[in-house]
């Protein structure tokens, strides 16, 4: 072998499934609708532009502009299948040439996480940085065809971005009928205003004429426009009440919650010049789902404001719903004693420890818009402008040992918890002339896995070294070693267990209907542990812990088209390896592209 890859290249179109991507984008989609005001929403170019905003803007290759940087690097020729070294020989490290292919693109780059719904035999690798594709091609051999390799790649490349481009009628379609319906039920909204309007007998006053504005700086503006509600009975998701002097803290939290998709009430962003401040807040205390207080020492000083938006968050909870959600902003449990000793007893967030992107991802829980293992604050794409907030986010959970094994992928999570129970506690990683091997505790995960379940594993290698939960044990990157943050997190993982499993059976037990029995033939069954919102800790120090997912299995290697429309309570299997039977109460099914099958557990 002449040639050898870079381990430092990611496998591209594998992060996301293109399907999961469209349902994401018709949430947020109407998400940005809801926030137009009705003369925009019903004007058919800021309707057309909105809608391009949340096309896939799949990628281009200027490959007519691709440039090269050539380096020297060292190699373990040991790695090399034509070169036969005895048992036991060390390290020997040979020059080498290390090229970086550049190759410009126009496009998302986003949408190189994405895995088309087609799949042949072969795996795109590369890097993206900014608008360029990077290749990473190590040369041993002066003779081999490095051109003929480098138009193999990009022949690669441009065939899933072709496959992902043919998606654009698609999502074009799916998209324009999500706006067809939002339109519509605007459309009748207003007309209903219209008409009430019209029996009056009273001329209606016009507003002052308003400056003149570049419709080009407008149309760009439209999938961020923030604006008021038009009419009384619009509503917000969340009242921020906060004291003036709290801005710094205040606004970065309105504008990340804003790029979740969360309507907001906050002065900055709704009151003008000119508004009547009693009518304009009593309005958003009384169309507010939450009430978010930022509770400070400048809050505490029992200012006007301040006073009468609590006081009117707490009228509307008197009907017993939960309405007031507190963060304490350097304050104590003291401070807020002699302030109001029931509000010292509520459960809050507090800004010294808990992120914007904690609080968000609270707040979504609690308006049933969270997602599950693709929560998509944290891994599902999501418009441009919002890339840096879930960059962020990304960035402070990975720094909380005690939350990370809830952010694993599934892959992530076995090949973690199997390289945690292997006696040395290690990943073996290979590149032979046969192809790429991973094994961790006698488990080879790439044994017969075609190229999509292939590139799972390997993202899901590279994944938990992006984590910091294995490291190298040496250059030559053929041993991965579980670290010490990568233990801690396995310890989350004890509920996770997998079984070998050639089949399963299914079963209805109904009252007063017959029970139903199926058996379906499959490749295995893991356990994916329960998922929880992040801790919440009282002001007596208790913590809270709040189900976001129950633990629940997945069958793997399902044919799905036998089965069926109906909801069984109760799977069975026998564990190949053990013998033993396993049972367990389940709460129906959800098929999982493209073989598997999802059961919650029931407790």
């Amino acid at each position: 072998m002449q040639r050898e890859k870079s381990v430092a290249q990611k496998v591209l179109f594998s992060k996301h499934d293109v399907f999961s991507v469209l349902e994401d984008k018709k949430i947020r989609l109407k998400a940005a609708y809801l926030l137009l005001p009705d003369n925009e929403a019903l004007d058919d170019g800021v309707i057309q532009r909105l809608k391009a905003d949340y096309m896939l803007n799949v990628p281009t290759l200027k490959t007519e502009e691709m440039s090269y940087v050539e380096n020297t690097t060292k190699i373990d020729a040991r790695r090399l299948p034509n070169r036969i070294f005895f048992p036991g020989t060390g390290s020997v490290m040979e020059d080498a040439t290390e090229l970086i292919i550049h190759i410009p693109f126009v496009g998302d780059p986003g949408v190189f996480n994405i895995a088309p719904s087609a799949y042949n035999s072969r795996i795109a690798e590369g890097e993206i940085v900014g608008q360029e594709l990077l290749l990473r091609i190590v040369v041993v051999d002066s003779s081999y065809d490095l051109q003929g390799h480098i138009d193999r790649e990009v022949q690669q490349i441009n065939w899933a971005l072709m496959h992902l481009r043919e998606k654009d009628a698609y999502f074009n379609q799916e998209l324009g009928a999500v706006l067809a319906r939002a339109v519509a039920s605007r459309r009748r909204a207003v007309e209903s205003r219209s008409s009430i309007a019209g029996r009056l007998n009273i001329s209606q006053r016009q507003p002052p004429p308003q400056a003149r504005t570049n419709p080009a700086t407008s149309a760009r503006a439209v999938s961020v426009k923030k604006s008021e509600p038009q009419e009384r009975n619009e509503r917000w998701d969340v009242f921020i009440s906060h004291a003036s002097e709290d801005k710094a803290y205040v606004e970065p939290l309105a504008k990340t919650l804003e790029a979740a998709g969360v309507s907001v009430w906050y002065d900055r962003l709704i009151l003008e010049w000119g508004d009547d401040l009693r009518p304009m807040i009593d309005n958003g205390l009384l169309n507010c789902r939450y009430g978010v207080v930022v509770l400070s020492k400048a809050f505490l000083g029992k200012k006007k404001w301040t006073e009468h938006e609590l006081n009117g968050l707490f009228a509307r909870e008197q009907a017993g719903k939960k309405l007031v959600l507190p963060i304490w902003h350097g304050i104590t449990r003291d401070d807020l004693l002699q302030y109001s000793p029931t509000l010292a007893d509520r459960l809050a967030k507090m800004s010294k420890t808990d992120s914007y992107e904690d609080i968000v991802n609270s707040l979504l829980g609690m308006l049933g818009t969270q997602t599950t293992e693709q929560n998509k604050l944290q891994t599902a794409p999501i418009p441009p402008s919002t890339y840096k907030t879930i960059a962020n986010a990304n960035r402070w959970r990975a720094s909380r040992s005690s939350q990370d094994s809830e952010d694993l992928s599934l892959r992530e999570m076995e090949l973690l918890w199997a390289a945690a129970k292997d006696s040395n506690g290690e990943i073996q990683f290979s590149q032979t002339f046969d192809g790429e091997g991973i094994r961790a505790n006698g488990r080879h995960f790439l044994k017969d896995a075609d190229a999509r379940i292939a590139a799972e594993w390997l993202g899901a290698m590279r994944g938990l070294e992006d984590r910091g939960f294995i490291e190298p044990l040496s250059s030559e990157r053929s041993f991965f070693k579980v670290t010490d943050k990568g233990y801690k997190a396995a310890d989350q993982l004890d509920e996770f267990a997998r079984w070998d499993v050639q089949a399963i059976v299914l079963r209805g037990h109904y009252v007063n209907a017959p029970k139903e029995e199926y058996s379906l033939s499959c490749k295995g069954i893991i356990v994916i542990p329960a998922r929880y919102f992040d801790d919440q800790v009282a002001a007596d120090g208790s913590v809270m812990r709040s189900l976001k997912e129950c633990r629940s299995l997945l069958v793997e290697g399902i044919n799905p088209d036998l089965l069926g429309s109906w909801n069984p309570n109760e799977v069975e299997f026998v564990d190949t390896v053990s013998g033993q039977l396993e049972r367990f109460q389940i709460d129906g099914m959800q098929f999982v592209p493209p073989t598997s099958l999802k059961m919650p557990i029931l407790v």
